[in-house]
């Protein structure tokens, strides 16, 4: 009785999320990739001042945004190439790293048109501006206001 009570629960809970969307498996493969992202990516190519995030903004000269999550133009084919093959300095990652079902998911995050992705680039956002409001100033900037 407990179990079917645990079951029941869990699928009520769930309803909202796994029964409403029309297409679970995308759904699933988006999660997917926006786990890779942030385990394998979002280090240099996140919001914020990391090298492949700075090295695109340089670059595209602000034309094109730096961070890969906020960027609407990538195919799966580029970001297929750039995993596997590597790009300038970016490392290429081996299959034993990123397997084929992963990279797939990576791609149908970073091209796709997702909310979890819109949501990730909000809440990184939000903590860089935090970041930024708490620096401390410069000296040079101290020593202007004397």
């Amino acid at each position: 009785m407990r179990r079917l009570l645990l079951l029941a629960g869990w699928l009520l809970g769930s309803g909202s999320g796994a029964f409403a969307q029309s297409a679970p498996l995308q759904r699933d493969g988006i999660k997917l990739g926006y786990e890779v992202f942030h385990h394998w990516c979002v280090d240099c190519h996140g919001v914020g001042d990391g090298a492949g995030t700075r090295a695109l903004n340089r670059q595209y000269h602000g034309a094109i945004p730096g961070p890969l999550e906020e960027r609407t133009d990538l195919s799966p084919a580029l970001v297929r190439f750039a995993v596997r093959q590597g790009i300038d300095f970016m490392p290429f990652f081996r299959k034993t790293e990123i397997t084929d079902r992963q990279l797939a998911a990576l791609c149908a995050y970073l091209s796709g048109e997702s909310t979890l992705r819109e949501s990730a680039v909000a809440k990184e956002q939000a903590q860089w501006k935090a970041v930024l409001a708490y620096r401390r100033p410069s000296h040079r900037a101290s020593r202007k206001q004397r």
